[in-house]
């Protein structure tokens, strides 16, 4: 009998100790991280994208030719060599609300090789911004990455019409938006030096 109240004693702790790391696992998530990286084959045209976060709800890549993808880890052959933006929109879930960021990189695919961008244009970021709550009621904030330097928020509505511009210059923005009847809308998020991040938002 005491070496069964042993046995049960070890178990119990072992439970214990792994539902405790479980739950500090779980907490230190505490931002959306939509940064990616990216690989080349042989021929320098085809390229493979994998994100940091591989357990997003969707993910929605734009390739900066206006071809996208929904894959987490896309390949993708461009057709031209040259510059392109390309950026990656992920949806997750934290403390459970819904949230959306996204991050910008730009490359250039010059002679069948892909070439770093900050070296060639100088003019690489790694654009990272969060718009919560969504679905959101009579407010939303926009967080933006520190780094940024001035952007410029459009909200328009399903027909492209634009409902709020405005030029910030701070890394958390609160916008007002009870004056939005229900419906989906979408906000673009334009940097100084042109990289862009488009974000679908819902009003309940």
């Amino acid at each position: 009998m005491k070496k069964v109240l042993q046995s049960l004693k070890k178990i119990s702790k072992h439970y214990y100790l792994f539902g405790t790391i479980l739950l500090i696992s779980s907490m230190s998530k505490a931002q959306c991280d939509s940064i990616f990286s990216f690989s080349t084959d042989s021929t320098g045209l085809t390229v493979s994208f994998t994100p940091q976060d591989q357990f997003a709800q969707v993910y929605s890549w734009d390739f900066g030719d206006g071809t996208s993808s929904n894959v987490t880890n896309p390949s993708y052959t461009y057709a031209d060599t040259g510059a392109y933006t390309v950026c990656l929109t992920i949806t997750t879930f934290i403390q459970g609300q819904q949230v959306q960021c996204s991050s910008c990189q730009n490359i250039l695919i010059s002679n069948g090789a892909i070439i770093d961008s900050t070296a060639s244009l100088n003019s690489l970021i790694n654009f990272e911004s969060n718009i919560f709550p969504n679905p959101f009621k009579d407010n939303i904030t926009i967080e933006i990455d520190k780094n940024i330097q001035g952007i410029e928020i459009e909200v328009l509505d399903i027909n492209s019409k634009i409902l709020h511009k405005r030029r910030y210059f701070s890394s958390k923005i609160q916008i007002n938006t009870s004056n939005l009847e229900k419906g989906i809308y979408f906000v673009k998020i334009v940097t100084a030096k042109g990289l862009y991040s488009n974000h679908k938002i819902i009003k309940q």
